[in-house]
């Protein structure tokens, strides 16, 4: 999910009950996965938790496992700094939408439980309790009336549902900023919502399912086409706007205080081609019939003219001519007098007949069905074909050094200063002459998660 600027509320809960009946009211479903990076010098008051008759799974913060299939986690620690080290080595292996339970044997000062729930913000991990200093200590980030992640306050407020609340599938239309630089097809123009571009489009629609309302930014960076991957511009404008989401194609981080989420959309290298040629050939029309069609239709013949030679006491270049004449045009010269000779004969004209229908359907369908050149399906296809490619020197790196492109290499013709990719498109689909090379890379989001602002009750 992108990072929202989240409202926080902590609520101090009145110890009504222990934490022993606390753990045994909310944490029941199913196993029990209880963490800590030392359990031979755990709190006497944190024992119970192995007596406890609960299906349980005992596990060392330093040999985590994979943890993701399981929904309640207990994780005990001495003090804020062991806690940090060890939700960076679990945040990997767990379900960050399951319940937790953080234990605290030392009591932590506000300063620490802000620092400790930026940390939990960072890792997605929103339905959490902190027990320490025999409170219960918890928050509602996404509570609509506390504006949205502006503000977080701090009181104290029983609930009888603790973990109730902490992760809505709406969000009261709460504001998001963003920036955004013209990127192909992918982003066009936010205002202009009959064409925005996929990844604006894409990002409306998720903003319009989960009620959140998408504010983009009227002034922004150029940062698509900066030079060298120099972000800093970026990075300091993210900074000063608090803006929460920025477009980006893959690269590395741009700063360990921003996150980039997986790929929303994800292409590499393509080939594009121009519609394959009409073939128009008169030697399609013996095509009709397989060699050894045409091979047994000539055998027949000879061996009607030889026969008809026999039976009608006839020279065999006269009987083969007579053959020839009632395949290709259907007319009898000289009406045979003997009966035998007859019945074979008209046998024949049958079967000539017969073969000239099936010839005659098939080449009405050759004549009405045009002919294309071979369809190319793969790399090696290409590389033999006629076809050139259009493609600029940015792509001899990838190209080079594989056995499967050396051909293509060869095939290069250089765009003429094409400015943008929508030029090269439209010139390729006005010549058609040609092929090119596309690739829209892998297109994710990058967050800013340190939006998160803590302050006491009496500055909210």
């Amino acid at each position: 999910m992108v990072n929202i600027n989240t409202i926080l509320k902590f609520l101090m809960l009145q110890t009504v009950t222990s934490l022993q009946e606390f753990i045994e009211q909310n944490l029941h479903r199913k196993t029990l996965v209880v963490i800590s990076s030392d359990f031979h010098n755990i709190d006497e008051n944190v024992t119970f938790i192995f007596r406890l008759i609960l299906p349980k799974l005992i596990i060392n913060s330093k040999n985590i496992t994979n943890l993701e299939i399981f929904n309640d986690y207990i994780i005990v620690e001495p003090d804020a700094i062991t806690l940090s080290s060890s939700l960076d080595l679990i945040k990997y292996n767990i379900n960050s939408r399951g319940r937790f339970l953080i234990i605290v044997e030392k009591p932590l000062s506000v300063d620490q439980l802000k620092s400790t729930f930026q940390e939990l913000w960072r890792l997605y991990i929103y339905n959490v309790i902190i027990y320490t200093n025999g409170s219960y200590v918890t928050w509602y980030p996404y509570l609509s009336k506390n504006r949205c992640g502006t503000a977080t306050n701090i009181v104290s407020v029983l609930s009888s549902n603790p973990y109730d609340n902490k992760i809505p599938k709406k969000f009261n239309g709460c504001p998001i900023t963003v920036t955004w630089d013209k990127l192909a097809l992918a982003i066009k123009t936010p205002f202009d919502k009959s064409d925005p571009g996929y990844s604006i489009r894409l990002l409306d629609t998720v903003a319009q399912m989960i009620n959140i309302s998408t504010i983009y930014l009227t002034k922004n960076l150029p940062y698509m086409k900066a030079g060298k991957k120099d972000f800093r511009p970026l990075k300091q404008d993210i900074r000063q706007r608090n803006i929460d989401l920025v477009f980006m194609v893959a690269m590395a981080p741009i700063s360990p205080e921003f996150e980039h989420s997986i790929p929303y959309y994800e292409t590499y290298c393509y080939f594009v081609l121009p519609p394959r040629r009409k073939i128009i050939s008169s030697t399609t029309t013996l095509f009709i019939f397989s060699t050894e069609i045409w091979m047994l239709i000539f055998a027949s013949a000879f061996t009607m003219g030889v026969l008809l030679n026999y039976l009608d006491d006839c020279s065999l270049v006269v009987s083969l001519f007579q053959i020839i004449e009632l395949m290709l045009q259907g007319t009898v010269r000289k009406v045979a007098k003997n009966t035998f000779v007859r019945l074979v004969f008209t046998v024949f004209f049958f079967y000539v007949l017969h073969l000239a229908w099936i010839y005659s359907s098939q080449l009405s369908g050759v004549m009405t069905k045009p002919s294309y050149e071979p369809k190319i399906s793969t790399i090696k296809e290409l590389g033999m074909s006629e076809k050139k490619l259009q493609f600029s020197d940015v792509w001899l790196g990838v190209f080079a050094n594989k056995s499967a492109y050396t051909n293509i290499l060869k095939k290069q013709v250089k765009p003429e200063k094409v400015p943008s990719f929508e030029k090269e498109v439209l010139d390729f689909t006005q010549k058609l002459d040609h092929a090119i090379v596309i690739s829209m890379d892998r297109l994710l989001f990058i967050k800013n998660y340190n939006k998160l602002h803590l302050v006491q009750k009496d500055k909210v």
